[in-house]
């Protein structure tokens, strides 16, 4: 599962969230996964965020820039665990590891001003 927001001032954009190997019997996450508030589901992995630590970085466009696009995916993979895939693992390089494993994925599209 990954958060990326691709209008940040930042050369590919900015990732807010980077969670991988989460259980396939996983049904849900609890309110605020990802945010130290609660833990992402067992056994998942938080990788590295553009904040430079992992779990869940919610979205602050800067003052006065339009609203900005949160695409928030959900990969469906072939495998239970992306292989090679740790803690410091990006965005792009997540995207890059599951190429090839992906089954389906669902994509949701939230903007973001203030």
């Amino acid at each position: 599962m990954t958060l990326w927001d691709p209008d940040a001032p930042h050369p590919g954009g900015w990732w807010h969230w980077v969670a991988f190997d989460i259980p396939a019997a996983a049904t849900g996450m609890q309110r605020g996964a990802g945010s130290g508030a609660a833990p992402a589901p067992p056994f998942a992995i938080e990788g590295e965020t553009s904040f430079g630590s992992s779990g869940y970085g919610g979205p602050c466009p800067p003052p006065g820039d339009a609203p900005h696009h949160y695409i928030l995916t959900a990969y469906a993979l072939d495998v239970a665990r992306v292989p090679g895939a740790g803690r410091s693992t990006t965005g792009p390089t997540l995207l890059e590891m599951i190429g090839g494993h992906v089954l389906a994925k669902a994509t949701w599209l939230g903007r973001f001003g203030r």
